[in-house]
This record gives C-alpha cells, sequence and structure tokens, in this order.
C-alpha cells in the first residue's frame, strides 16, 4: 500500500514539473520570449527583416510558436528603432472555430484576454465601445506599455507591447524629430504608430451648431485613436477598469 502512495506522488511531481507553465510565456519588462529590450535585432541569429524605413525595422522570428498558453496567434511582429528592439506586436483572431461568429464569448478572445489579466494585472484602461463593435484594454503602469485592441467584426485582435521609456531615451539621445519614431505598421496591417507620449486627444462629440464636416472629422480623429497602437487618451482611466 505504501509503494502504492508512492507510485501516485512521483506521478503527481511528474505531470506538475512537465505541464506547461503559462506564466513562464508572460512578457515581462525585461524581455520578451528571451529577447531583452533593446537588443540589436540585425545581429539577432532567429530574425529575419520583413521591412525597413528610415530608422525602424520590422523582423520576425524563425521558428516562432503561434500560440500563448492555450491561445492561438497570427503572427508576431518584432519592431526595431535604430536597431533596438522596442516594440512587439501580437495578432491573433477573436473566434477560432470555423463556421462560427466572432463576439465576446468566442473562446481565443476570453482566453487571451484572461492571459493578458493574469500577466499585466489590473488595467488602467478597459472598455467596450458598442456601437463599433470593439474592446480595449491598457496597461500603463510601467515602462513597458501593453495595448489590448479588439475588432470583433473583423475577427482581429492585437495586443501591442512597446517599450515607452527606451523609446523616449533613445530619441532623446539624438534629439531627433518625433515623426521618426517606430515605423509605419504596413508589414502586419496596423496603422502607424505615434510617438511615444505624444497625447492624441479624444474628439468632443458634435453638438448643436456644428457642422457635419466637423462631425466626420471628429469621427476619423476617434477611428485614429482607437486603431493606433501608441499613444494615451483623455478619457477617465477608471471608467470601465476592471
Amino acid at each position: 500500500m505504501r509503494s502504492a502512495r508512492v507510485l501516485v506522488f512521483l506521478s503527481l511531481v511528474f505531470v506538475m514539473i512537465s505541464a506547461p507553465d503559462v506564466r513562464a510565456e508572460a512578457p515581462g519588462d525585461e524581455t520578451f520570449r528571451g529577447i531583452p529590450w533593446g537588443t540589436a535585432l540585425s545581429t539577432h541569429p532567429d530574425m529575419r527583416q520583413t521591412s525597413c524605413k528610415e530608422d525602424s525595422c520590422s523582423y520576425v522570428r524563425d521558428k516562432e510558436a503561434l500560440t500563448m498558453g492555450a491561445a492561438q496567434l497570427t503572427s508576431i511582429t518584432y519592431r526595431a528603432y535604430r536597431d533596438h528592439l522596442v516594440e512587439v506586436i501580437i495578432e491573433a483572431p477573436v473566434e477560432v472555430e470555423a463556421g462560427r461568429s466572432p463576439g465576446r464569448d468566442s473562446g481565443n478572445f476570453l482566453t487571451f484576454r484572461q492571459l493578458c489579466h493574469d500577466w499585466f494585472g489590473k488595467t488602467t484602461f478597459a472598455y467596450s465601445f458598442e456601437t463599433f463593435g470593439a474592446d480595449q484594454f491598457r496597461w500603463e503602469e510601467t515602462g513597458i506599455r501593453k495595448v489590448l485592441r479588439v475588432t470583433f467584426s473583423k475577427n482581429y485582435m492585437q495586443l501591442s507591447i512597446s517599450a515607452d521609456d527606451l523609446i523616449k531615451g533613445l530619441e532623446q539621445e539624438e534629439d531627433l524629430p518625433g515623426s521618426r519614431a517606430l515605423g509605419t505598421g504596413a508589414d502586419t496591417g496596423a496603422p502607424a504608430a505615434v510617438k511615444s507620449g505624444e497625447a492624441e486627444a479624444s474628439p468632443p462629440p458634435a453638438g448643436p451648431g456644428k457642422s457635419p464636416k466637423a462631425g466626420r472629422k471628429g469621427l476619423g480623429k476617434f477611428f485614429h485613436w482607437l486603431f493606433t497602437p501608441d499613444g494615451p487618451i483623455n478619457e477617465d482611466p477608471a471608467r470601465g477598469t476592471d
């Protein structure tokens, strides 16, 4: 009987050791998947350059695992500014089950969102844009900013992780204009990133006396803010925070 209990105990230990640790995959404030922020990507043996414009280049990693925990991913793009890793863009589908419409009950969305909460903790901003079928979550308490944007109608999620403090340091080092920060985002289908820390004011709603042209301009600013990977907002961070 004792030997049987010992066997059961050893089996449980083996299962615990061999089970994948989701926390070990968590992006950190020092590294992303073992690559420290600021690493020279042009000389990294696993990196392959996909695009380059001025001081900003994008890379993909050979044999990249397109999963995070139980969540399925579409792509992971590494972005370098002046050859320093400063940003990672992770793209994933909301729904992975064929024939099922993507929504807030989709398994891949729920899994990925929960992973982000487990990794990064409480959000500094979280909001559901019901009219546009989109959600946004932000974690901005450290120098590594994390922003998760979800567009259900397009079956699309994007998690951007950017080393804001490092970007600021590189810009100040050479006194570069803000227009040269990061890249165009064309290689991932994402809009261009704006200069880190540059305020993007939320457009006011069109009220009485405002022309339709002004309303369209405000709507355009809203979409620019919603889908631009970086840039603080003027919403109340406490609203919708979870």
